[in-house]
């Protein structure tokens, strides 16, 4: 693998809590699960994708040769994810979404990689709307920022997304639902 490409990355460490299952393994409609079809658009807009937090998803990693890798510190949430990313030291850039947002194309993830690749790239919320990081571009660079910040004590992302510069990106209200996360089983009901 070649330092400079950029690299996409599926968080999946999270707990599941709200949904009651990991919610990678959720099998939708289509028969594949809710990973995989994070990994189908990452794959075809980034040609190589990592998956990275507590749960291997082993069949899924097997099955499409990714590389997972383990939270370098556990209940870190997803700030320990992108940090455990961008010291893997694997690129230069990373396209970043959640194991839990099935409803991903090529076309919105294709958007993040537009602009300065030294700063971090998010979708600019509408009013009233809180930020979502996810998906999101990270360059590498973002490593020190990460470390810094989370001595700070800041542990979320939303707090991390505060304190960095970042591009913001309007993305057409048509699309806004695709970038949205499943976690609830009401939110299932909705796209199965």
């Amino acid at each position: 693998m070649q330092i400079g490409q950029t690299i996409g990355a599926v968080l999946n460490g999270g707990q599941s809590t709200r949904m009651g299952v990991l919610k990678e393994a959720i099998r939708l409609s289509d028969g594949r699960t809710m990973i995989e079809h994070v990994i189908s658009p990452l794959k075809e807009v980034c040609g190589k994708v990592v998956t990275v937090g507590k749960n291997p998803a082993e069949e899924i990693t097997r099955q499409y040769g990714i590389t997972h890798l383990v939270d370098k510190k556990a209940g870190l949430g997803p700030l320990g994810g992108i940090e455990t990313l961008l010291s893997s030291d694997l690129a230069s850039g990373y396209l970043v979404a959640a194991c839990d947002q099935p409803l991903l194309t090529p076309e919105i993830l294709q958007r993040l990689l537009e602009g300065d690749p030294t700063i971090a790239h998010f979708f600019r919320p509408r009013e009233g709307e809180i930020i979502d990081p996810f998906p999101g571009y990270f360059p590498a660079c973002l490593l020190f920022e990460v470390e810094r910040i989370r001595a700070e004590g800041v542990q979320s992302m939303h707090g991390f997304i505060e304190r960095i510069s970042a591009s913001w990106l309007d993305l057409p209200n048509s699309l806004r639902p695709r970038i949205k996360s499943i976690n609830t089983p009401a939110d299932l009901s909705v796209i199965s």
